[in-house]
């Protein structure tokens, strides 16, 4: 079964010894509807041994839009071959990354919003770690 977006979210602070609220995450239900949509999409087009991981700054204000072009823009960053992207979806920063051949993994798809305050790559990061210790 599923992790719940906001348990990723947990596990991803705890390990990186903070917590949801200080790393800025967000877990409203238009953030859990469009991970979800987002996850739906794309998680056939992962390769297996990998996950992609996004981050996308708050708020999401149209979220029904946002998630059809973040599923596209993640379809053609796996095409691509690249490791990691930076772009702007519907006035929301956009970061995407690979994670490569982590252990019992079977997550395809980690999505975090968080608040534009928040260095993304620290959540990359994090989330990678997480990722790797799963």
């Amino acid at each position: 079964m599923e992790q719940s977006e906001k348990q990723n979210g947990l596990e991803i602070a705890a390990l990186a010894g903070s917590t949801v609220k200080k790393m800025g995450l967000r877990f409203d239900g238009v953030v859990i509807r469009l991970l979800r949509d987002i996850r739906a999409a794309v998680q056939n087009d992962v390769p297996k041994g990998a996950t992609v991981v996004m981050t996308i700054t708050a708020p999401i204000r149209f979220p029904t839009k946002t998630a059809i072009e973040s599923s596209e823009k993640i379809i053609a960053f796996l095409q691509s071959g690249k490791q990691h992207q930076a772009l702007v979806i519907h006035e929301n920063n956009v970061q995407l990354s690979i994670v490569h051949s982590t252990p019992k993994q079977s997550a395809r798809f980690v999505g975090l919003v968080h608040n534009p305050d928040i260095d993304p790559k620290l959540l990359l990061s994090a989330a990678a770690d997480w990722l790797n210790k799963k």
